[in-house]
């Protein structure tokens, strides 16, 4: 099987990216995920077990968030526990720290 490959790098407005991460969350509902960049396409089947990789920086005003998603038809997972939050959770010591 050759290999495809779909490169997209641009500078959008939040409402955009936001409009662009929900076709993607739709896409991955359907189990069908197609990415096209004028020409270039590729499909991707995500079956059920999905590997994700996250990654956020803050390095001199610069913040990023880099997110990866692979997976292979012939390997197992395992479950842990991961969250994504609006607000920095508090931990146990700032809660005795504030209530001392």
């Amino acid at each position: 099987m050759e290999k495809k490959t779909v490169v997209f790098k641009e500078k959008m407005d939040r409402n955009k990216i936001i409009a662009c991460m929900n076709d993607l969350l739709d896409s991955f509902k359907a189990g069908t995920v197609c990415i096209q960049h004028g020409e270039d396409l590729v499909t991707l089947k995500p079956n059920a077990h999905i590997s994700l990789e996250m990654e956020a920086s803050v390095k001199k005003g610069k913040e990023r968030l880099t997110i990866e998603l692979s997976w292979r038809n012939d390997k197992e997972h395992e479950d842990k526990e991961f969250r994504i939050m609006a607000e920095e959770p508090v931990s146990e010591t700032e809660d005795e720290t504030v209530s001392a």
